[in-house]
């Protein structure tokens, strides 16, 4: 378990008074992630009413009084659902060749010919509705059309998690089992990018936790397709900026990965990573130390001690040490930043030359740290 100090009621979920979406977090100590809302079994997204564009599909038979001599037998209903669904195919296609010559109105009316075709035929809700409703979602969060993106994603996510449940139900391959969460796992960001563009956050939050809460209950807790939708519910917690939460997610997921792999193992690396990012917005400088030490170790055993990635680990530590430094005025602190500073310096100036930017600002770290070193102490 990462030890860190009792945090300040400032450094207690101060955002969350701003987004009553979240709960407040009750105990970071917690071994479960009894903190979160509660999800059913299985969280269906509620869907608005949708007006799509019509256009219809027809099937064209030959005229009556035509030259042929030979007459065309109507399509059986098989038969012209198999012509339907190929056309449909066909538009989507070439909606895609118009969309890279940057016709968008063109390609928009293609793709949603697309879809009304295939659902028509085989239902809003059938699995093989999944591909033209991606591709016109995807169309629209590109174009940064959020509120036409979002019923859409809806609606593909019902579908699909429909389709995770009875894969989870059905399949003991743990190959299949990875397919089909990596699916449902690409659906889930997907749509919760496009909730979070548009202020929606609880409904973001709830399809993370029903992701997590099958993944436990079919995997256990320690199985990797569970830790990957915990680190997934961690990444949403960092970038709607709800630090407490995502400090009781990954400290949860360093303990079981250490548990698992051992605490200084690469499995836990970006782990670390995430939290000293979260410690650093919580002002929790010397808990940043703890971890930026841990991952400087193990850059350190990799690179053997020249690596770009540790000289940029070794500057993160330096500021989490100069940030410390300025809250206890330290001189132990003050020495070490100094010495971690130099160390980047050298690693730095041997790949780039002495007088990058990069190499000018460490120095001009220095020089304030020494400015600091001497005014406090």
């Amino acid at each position: 378990m990462l030890l860190v100090r009792e945090s300040t009621s400032k450094d207690r979920m101060s955002e969350t008074a701003a987004r009553p979406v979240f709960r407040r977090v009750i105990s970071r100590h917690a071994s479960e992630l009894a903190v979160m809302p509660e999800v059913s079994e299985m969280v269906m997204l509620r869907e608005e009413p949708q007006p799509y564009a019509s256009y219809p599909y027809t099937a064209k038979y030959p005229e009556q009084g035509s030259a042929a001599k030979t007459a065309d037998l109507p399509m059986t209903p098989a038969e012209e659902m198999v012509s339907a669904l190929a056309a449909a195919t066909r538009f989507s296609e070439e909606g895609t060749e118009q969309l890279t010559q940057g016709k968008f109105d063109q390609a928009e009316k293609l793709f949603l010919l697309s879809l009304n075709i295939t659902q028509a035929f085989l239902g809003e809700n059938h699995q093989g509705v999944t591909r033209p409703l991606e591709v016109l979602a995807t169309f629209y969060l590109t174009r940064g059309n959020y509120q036409k993106a979002e019923p859409l994603l809806k609606r593909l996510y019902n579908i699909r998690l429909v389709q995770h449940e009875e894969g989870l139900a059905a399949s003991s391959d743990d190959f299949q089992a990875r397919e089909n969460y990596l699916l449902m796992a690409l659906t889930v960001e997907k749509c919760s990018s496009c909730l979070e563009k548009l202020g929606l956050l609880a409904d973001s939050e709830t399809i993370y936790l029903a992701l997590l809460k099958r993944q436990e209950e079919y995997f256990g807790h320690e199985h990797a397709l569970t830790l990957d939708a915990l680190e997934r519910l961690g990444e949403f917690y960092m970038r709607a900026r709800v630090y407490g939460l995502a400090q009781v997610v990954f400290e949860k997921l360093y303990d079981t990965k250490s548990k698992l792999h051992g605490p200084y193992s690469i499995e836990v690396s970006s782990v670390l990573s995430s939290l000293s990012v979260i410690y650093s917005n919580l002002e929790m400088y010397l808990d940043q130390v703890t971890v930026l030490e841990r991952q400087v170790f193990l850059l350190d055993t990799i690179h053997g001690g020249t690596g770009l990635s540790l000289a940029s680990a070794l500057t993160r530590l330096a500021d989490a040490l100069s940030n410390a430094f300025k809250e206890r005025a330290d001189k132990d602190i003050s020495e070490r930043a100094e010495l971690i500073y130099r160390r980047a310096l050298t690693i730095y100036e041997r790949h780039y030359g002495p007088s990058t930017p990069t190499v000018v600002s460490l120095r001009n770290r220095l020089k304030n740290l020494a400015a600091e070193a001497a005014e406090k102490l």
